[in-house]
């Protein structure tokens, strides 16, 4: 299960990665077509939540677990 995560949100992070305009300004190219725009963000949010949904589920569990905030807070913020 985790490869299959993996490879596919490796492959929808290409697209992601070819049509920032911070990556096409380094290597110099530029892609034009209808809803280069919307590629990031829709794709970006679809790795997010599918590839990043373990990682989501434990801190969400972390939570309902532990029961207090505090302790969830000192994990992820390491102040």
């Amino acid at each position: 299960m985790f490869r299959r995560k993996f490879w596919l949100s490796l492959v929808l992070t290409v697209p992601v990665v070819l049509t920032s305009e911070m990556v096409m300004d380094w290597f110099g190219y530029h892609l034009d077509f209808p809803g280069v725009t919307g590629v990031g963000p829709v794709l970006g949010s679809i790795v997010f939540l599918y590839g990043g949904r373990p990682f989501l589920a434990g801190g969400v569990r972390l939570i309902d677990a532990a029961g207090r905030w505090h302790e969830s807070r000192t994990v992820v913020d390491r102040r």
